[in-house]
């Protein structure tokens, strides 16, 4: 993230000093022309060099802009407290659902592994950037996709359309919503607006956006159970996703895989264990309710476990309550 902004500084130079030098000619100002001629290779190098950096590290930047920022002063301070806390809230929600299921009350999973560092400071329309606090333990995961995952319903939830919305919000754990809700009403709250610099994604969500969401989010009501059904099971590794084509007449379920079973069905080498792709399986899924306020009902579904299926499975259904 940090060298998106770089990036963009450099060529906003870039695009000064080359107009400055079109004016020029060696001729009419050799001193000029060659001084400007020098700056202009030398930035040049240096995003060409940039381009070529890794960044190892989980980065973000979020610039407010709305009631909060005074002019190009600064920000109130009780505000950017209270964002930049929401905004970890639903980083860390989304890296200890990664472990599993998120219980609603209590202290979240590896939050101190999720944990971002206000890097930078940047002004204009005020913002900070946030990067991940290097991890001491081995073998941590890496909090790169959790905060990409965390921007992508952030963005989804304001500026996506409704079957971008829902495939989003389907893939989420209830306590990661949660926290979405919490960041949206805040922000609308305060009479804000964001923007988003994430990796290669740069997005600004205006204030009827940030309406939008905060309207989106809290008309969902989410209940979880799972469920047990019999069915021919087939992958996706790549995307890892399954298929189940259930065997008691009921309509074929699709959906995510959840990462502790995905190790079980998948090899290292991301190849489908033998024996498993197009056979018979009992398979365990997390099934979602999703109801709206307009009573409307979204039926989505997580693969948890799974096991081949018994002659007594197929000829009983073993859906739960």
């Amino acid at each position: 993230m940090a060298k998106r902004l770089e990036l963009e500084t450099l060529r906003a130079d870039l695009a000064a000093v080359s107009s400055l030098l079109a004016r020029r000619t060696p001729e009419r100002d050799p001193v000029g022309h060659f001084q400007f001629s020098q700056r202009r290779e030398m930035l040049e190098q240096q995003i060409r060099d940039l381009g070529d950096v890794e960044e190892p590290l989980a980065e973000v930047g979020l610039f407010f802009a709305g009631r909060p920022v005074i002019g190009s002063r600064g920000i109130t301070a009780d505000f950017s407290t209270k964002a930049l806390g929401s905004f970890q809230s639903v980083v860390s929600a989304r890296y200890a659902a990664d472990s599993g299921p998120v219980g609603q009350r209590g202290r979240l999973r590896h939050r101190d592994r999720s944990q971002l560092i206000i890097k930078d400071v940047v002004r204009g329309s005020f913002g900070f950037v946030l990067e991940e606090v290097e991890s001491g333990v081995d073998g941590a995961p890496s909090l790169k996709p959790a905060l990409d995952d965390a921007v992508g319903i952030i963005y989804s939830a304001a500026k996506g359309g409704q079957v971008e919305f829902n495939e989003a919000t389907d893939a989420q754990d209830p306590k990661v919503l949660d926290s979405v809700k919490s960041f949206f009403a805040f922000l609308d709250d305060q009479g804000a607006s964001v923007r988003v610099v994430e990796g290669e994604r740069d997005f600004t969500i205006s204030r009827d956006e940030i309406t939008r969401a905060r309207t989106r989010t809290a008309n969902l009501d989410v209940l979880e159970n799972d469920e047990d059904f019999v069915g021919i099971l087939y992958l996706l590794p790549e995307a890892r996703r399954f298929e189940l084509h259930d065997q008691h007449g009921q309509p074929t379920k699709k959906g995510p895989i959840s990462r502790e079973c995905f190790d079980t069905l998948v090899t290292p080498e991301g190849a489908v264990r033998e024996g498993i792709a197009g056979s018979l399986q009992l398979a365990t899924l997390k099934v979602r309710r999703t109801t709206m306020r307009n009573g409307e009902t979204r039926l989505s579904y997580k693969l948890i476990a799974t096991r081949p299926a018994e002659a007594e499975d197929v000829q009983t259904p073993v859906v739960g309550d």
